[in-house]
């Protein structure tokens, strides 16, 4: 399950030319960059921002924290924002590499679900079919590679660089619980606590064989 673990960790401004427009639908010219944000995935998009050129990171995450809801936003912008989870994504560009590899995990883990269906294990079967579930539900997009941190390029310890096409910033609040995804019964999420958190652990540890993974 090696490349299954890669997946996961793979996939799951000081200067603007032109103008700065906030706009519900608009059709991009190929000068313009537009910005949409969320605070989740799943998150319907309502607003979003279209730069005439290409912005730098760092006014992107500017302008677009000025977009997420008033009642996250406070006195001072950051502090609502969970940057560990935070990312910026291209909406438009294939990422091909990714989907290869996304398919190629599905093909696998279809077929280790054939095979434990037949040899009558249930148990690893269901955990299987749990896990592919997950991986159709979930949302997979080619990461830009830059930092998410406005305190960082306040600094100047940042590389600025100019961004252009149709970007999707995630900007979350902190979280209160956790992901279980993989070799487990059931991939769901748990309240983050050191109870609930431990039990989960201890009945996924039951199936730690389901995939040879240790």
């Amino acid at each position: 399950m090696k490349k299954l673990y890669r997946l996961f960790f793979t996939a799951i401004i000081f200067s603007l030319s032109g103008q700065l427009v906030l706009a519900q639908q608009h059709a991009l010219t190929q000068q313009q960059t537009r910005l949409t944000v969320k605070t989740s995935s799943q998150e319907r998009a309502k607003s979003q921002l279209i730069f005439e050129g290409s912005p730098r990171v760092s006014q992107l995450i500017d302008e677009g924290l000025k977009l997420r809801p008033k009642t996250l936003q406070s006195a001072h912008q950051t502090s609502g924002v969970y940057w560990l989870g935070s990312g910026l994504f291209e909406q438009s560009r294939p990422d091909n590499a990714l989907s290869t590899s996304l398919t190629q995990t599905l093909q696998q883990l279809t077929q280790l679900e054939q095979s434990a269906v037949k040899n009558e294990n249930m148990p690893r079967a269901l955990s299987i079919q749990s896990l592919t579930q997950f991986l159709n539900r979930s949302v997979f997009k080619p990461r830009v590679n830059v930092t998410i941190d406005p305190d960082l390029y306040l600094l100047g310890n940042a590389v600025n660089p100019q961004i252009s096409g149709d970007l999707l910033l995630l900007l979350p609040t902190r979280p209160n619980h956790v992901w279980v995804t993989g070799n487990v019964v059931k991939n769901d999420e748990a309240t983050f606590s050191s109870d609930a958190i431990g039990q989960r652990l201890s009945r996924a540890s039951k199936h730690s064989a389901l995939y040879g993974a240790r």
